[in-house]
């Protein structure tokens, strides 16, 4: 049995929307996208609202956990609202660029917790909002510097994450990897050059942390996402703290 849809695009409810990503491509290399419950025969209709990607957490016909926990999707937008509102003051339009791109990226951070992993689609998708976020952003305020600034890193960041793709033969970064550095890393570029090395200075040491504390649990494969999305995340926080 498939649960009836509400009848809603899931873009509707950004925690629904972050939901559906966790749990449609929390899968492994061999395959795509998850398109229903493992558990059960219920299928979902893609970007539209389920009861399985309510803040339950559960299909919405066999009750089985789908995705993230029950109401932590809930909770990690409230912080992303959270800074996005807190930005507007100071980075105006910029603000809801990076709001929108964290839904994104919040999500490819626990996919890769997961099954350390970082889809290309959903990769590009972010990237795409980002840039073009900004460039609207930029465009309203009436100066490109901060927006080429944040290509610049970007490109950069594409191109170091590309190399080490060839040298290691897609064994150490994957496909995805690449563009989504460039997007952790135009989000700090756009406040400025240090902030993209503090940015990377911090994702380090938040990876690290994680090395060290799932050492046993991680086998050796630390998940990059989830410290690079904290640390830019923050950074764009203390910024309109400053």
């Amino acid at each position: 049995m498939t649960p009836r849809p509400s009848g809603l695009p899931v873009l509707a409810n950004p925690a629904a929307f972050l939901r559906y990503l966790i749990a449609a491509w929390t899968v492994d290399f061999e395959q795509w996208r998850r398109d229903g419950c493992n558990s059960c025969p219920a299928r979902w209709r893609p970007w539209w609202s389920e009861p399985s990607f309510s803040p339950a957490g559960t299909c919405g016909a066999c009750g089985t956990p789908v995705g993230a926990p029950a109401w932590s999707a809930e909770a990690v937008v409230a912080l992303i609202t959270a800074i996005t509102v807190g930005g507007l003051p100071a980075f105006g339009p910029a603000s809801l660029a990076v709001g929108a791109w964290l839904i994104l990226a919040a999500a490819l951070g626990a996919i890769d917790a997961v099954v350390h992993r970082l889809p290309y689609r959903v990769s590009a998708l972010a990237a795409l909002v980002l840039y073009t976020g900004l460039a609207a952003a930029a465009a309203l305020d009436g100066t490109w510097t901060p927006w080429l600034r944040a290509l610049v890193v970007g490109a950069a960041a594409l191109a170091v994450a590309e190399t080490l793709r060839a040298a290691t033969r897609g064994k150490a970064v994957a496909g995805g990897d690449g563009l989504f550095a460039a997007s952790v890393f135009a989000v700090p570029a756009w406040l400025g050059w240090d902030w993209a090395v503090a940015t990377a200075v911090l994702a380090g040491m938040v990876n690290l942390a994680i090395g060290l504390i799932g050492v046993r649990r991680l086998h050796g494969r630390v998940p990059h996402g989830p410290g690079m999305v904290t640390a830019a995340a923050a950074m764009w926080a203390a910024a309109a703290l400053a």
